[in-house]
């Protein structure tokens, strides 16, 4: 039994709008512009004008099933993360939708919504659990779509700017490359409140939760008893430049070992910026059969997730 991703689906939306022309719209100051762009390095966000979060994806479920040979017979649960809390209008039944369309009516839905832009890692997480303790299972779907559909809300002070896009995910018993060996979760409650937490405590998350991005990685290789120098690459989500150089020094790593190549072009899109990254790295050829790589998140809460695999 070898648990891992044998597919990847992605949908991002043709449409970039530059960060400097969403000055005014999203009320930024000269200051902060020059925080996002020349120190944090966004470029430009991807923004769907059509599409609503389920029709994206649908389009990354295309992709998936189109571009990889997957029996959906196979998968018999679908996982589903959100970060933001609106996905579809009221009552409507989008996985009955998915499950006509794909062929996978016996499947059961888990959305899990709770890990914000940490949940991809919980999913990693709650399949190899599922699959290692179900021996009649053979595959998990995990899906994953955000869309920012307030556009005054895509910015995320002092962080980062909200980019639309969706992901589908196949975990499979057989997988041939990209075996999950272990994830780890770590949940601390700084800014529990979400927006509505004091501005301190927004502010303490975003000076303390590169350390925490720190702690998490250095904890998982140590319960796998893994060096860091062990791995290939770090894949992590779109939170921006800074950050992820942050965690590069205080890892005593080069800064290019962590991987996040759609930053720049499509912001963060939250829990599909891993497959994102995770696609081009394979396209790229930046994994060789057999490296160590690691999967990295952290959402709001603060909520922190890492996955180890082998390519």
């Amino acid at each position: 039994m070898a648990i891992g991703i044998a597919g990847t689906g992605i949908y991002i939306p043709e449409q970039r709008i530059p960060v400097t022309e969403l000055k005014g719209d999203l009320n930024i100051s000269n200051e902060d512009l020059e925080l996002l762009t020349e120190v944090h390095k966004l470029d430009t966000i991807s923004v769907e004008p059509h599409l609503r979060s389920d029709e994206m994806l649908f389009k990354s479920l295309d992709q998936l099933f189109s571009e990889n040979s997957i029996d959906p017979l196979d998968i018999d649960l679908i996982l589903f993360t959100h970060t933001i809390l609106q996905f579809t209008p009221y009552q409507w039944d989008i996985f009955g939708k998915i499950k006509k369309e794909f062929r996978l009516q016996h499947a059961r839905v888990l959305p899990i919504a709770q890990m914000n832009c940490a949940g991809i890692d919980f999913l990693f997480q709650f399949a190899l659990k599922w699959l290692n303790k179900n021996s009649e299972s053979k595959g998990v779907l995990i899906l994953s779509s955000d869309k920012t559909f307030i556009h005054s809300f895509r910015y995320m002070k002092d962080s980062s700017i909200m980019g639309d896009a969706a992901s589908a995910t196949y975990i499979s018993k057989h997988a041939l490359n990209n075996q999950i060996i272990d994830s780890k979760l770590k949940v601390e409650g700084t800014i529990y409140n979400g927006a509505k937490s004091s501005p301190e405590d927004i502010s303490w998350f975003q000076k303390s939760f590169s350390m925490g991005l720190v702690k998490i990685v250095k904890s998982l290789l140590k319960e796998n008893q893994i060096d860091i120098n062990e791995i290939k690459l770090i894949i992590s989500s779109n939170i921006n430049q800074s950050t992820w150089d942050r965690v590069a020094s205080a890892l005593k790593i080069a800064p290019s070992l962590i991987y996040y190549p759609s930053l720049g072009d499509i912001g963060h899109a939250h829990n599909s910026d891993p497959i994102i990254n995770l696609q081009t790295a394979i396209q790229n050829k930046k994994l060789s059969k057999g490296d160590l790589f690691l999967t990295l998140t952290a959402g709001n809460g603060s909520t922190f997730g890492c996955t180890l695999f082998q390519h």
